[in-house]
């Protein structure tokens, strides 16, 4: 069975996600511009799984993580446009086949965020280790990285089963 093809309309929570989402997208760009003439040639570019920089190179490096994260969105918002030929776990039906796409897009918005915000946290925890102010990652980092995955990939699946 072929599935729907759906033209999904953008509702309140789906614009407050994106607003987020560009708020992130926003300081990532401007917080290593910010600095970036006041950060030493080398700064850290590699954190261990303790959170302490293992690896260094050119402050140039900054610009990594702002780019890999906004191609992720980028490359997440691609498939937000196309939900009818990613793999949902479900069978789709033209009945539910807008709960199920509306489930996948956001989720897709939240792992977006998600990514976003991850980089954002190591940009600034690589500039402020540039200023030699905080040399680790801290806690929250694998709070955010475990907990955020777990928490919206479990939501989408227990969401998409109670939605069927």
């Amino acid at each position: 069975m072929e599935r729907p093809i759906l033209k999904l309309e953008k509702r309140p929570f789906d614009w407050v996600l994106k607003i987020l989402i560009l708020c992130v997208i926003g300081f990532l760009l401007i917080y290593p511009f910010i600095y970036f003439s006041e950060l030493p040639e080398t700064i850290p570019v590699h954190f261990n799984f303790q959170g302490e920089p293992d690896g260094w190179g050119s402050k140039n490096g900054i610009w990594t993580l702002p780019a890999m994260g906004i191609f992720s969105y980028l490359l997440l918002a691609f498939f937000r446009s196309i939900p009818h030929v990613l793999n949902i776990p479900l069978q789709i039906t033209p009945e539910n086949a807008e709960r199920q796409y509306r489930l996948v897009t956001r989720m897709l918005s939240w792992l977006s965020l998600l990514i976003l915000l991850i980089s954002s946290v190591l940009v600034y925890k690589q500039i402020q280790a540039g200023f030699e102010n905080s040399m680790r990652l801290g806690f929250f980092f694998p709070v955010l990285l475990g907990g955020g995955l777990i928490g919206i990939l479990g939501g989408f699946i227990f969401l998409s089963f109670k939605n069927k």
